[in-house]
């Protein structure tokens, strides 16, 4: 598998588990938590994405944890793939498992960005309004890799596997015609 797949599948995987390790840790992991000093970046993204706050986990929103919880499968998932990639003998189950880990992820970043977009203004989670800089620097501009890369990913891998699952069926070797013969 290309190089950039696999390091876009580690680098993430290790961000979620770090962010998942943020959010389901709260309050140790804000300012004056015991294990704040593992999470400082984070200070300067709840300024921009309330969703993190510890207002937010105060008043029983529970977006955050269930996301990080998906994030934990999401990122066990591309651990896997990555393995899976490695050993030629299952390669084809990475490629499987690949597309529906990015298409996980594709599909969550989107509604972890509707969800904020859909609420009244007074409740979303990110105020572009306040610092627009700082809203496109701190969370535009890296959340939109969530998108963009899985989506790639989705494309790459769905063609490949089309393009197989067509090769299979010309040389009558695909899983169906076995079962027929």
């Amino acid at each position: 598998m290309g190089f950039w797949m696999n390091l876009w599948l580690v680098v993430s995987a290790a961000l979620m588990y770090w962010d998942a390790g943020f959010v389901l840790n709260r309050p140790r992991t804000i300012p004056g938590g015991d294990l704040f000093w593992l999470y400082e970046p984070y200070e300067l993204y709840v300024k921009v994405d309330k969703l993190y706050s510890i207002e937010t986990l105060n008043s029983g929103d529970g977006f955050a944890a269930a996301q990080s919880y998906l994030n934990l499968a999401e990122a066990s998932m591309q651990i896997l793939t990555v393995i899976l990639w490695a050993r030629a003998s299952t390669s084809r189950s990475g490629d499987v498992l690949g597309l529906i880990t990015q298409t996980m992820t594709f599909w969550k970043s989107c509604l972890y960005w509707v969800n904020d977009f859909m609420r009244p203004e007074e409740m979303r989670y990110t105020d572009p309004s306040k610092d627009l800089q700082q809203y496109i620097l701190i969370f535009f501009i890296p959340n939109v890799f969530w998108i963009v890369c899985p989506f790639v990913i989705m494309i790459i891998l769905g063609t490949r596997l089309a393009t197989s699952a067509v090769s299979s069926k010309r040389k009558g070797s695909g899983p169906i015609t076995k079962k027929l013969a």
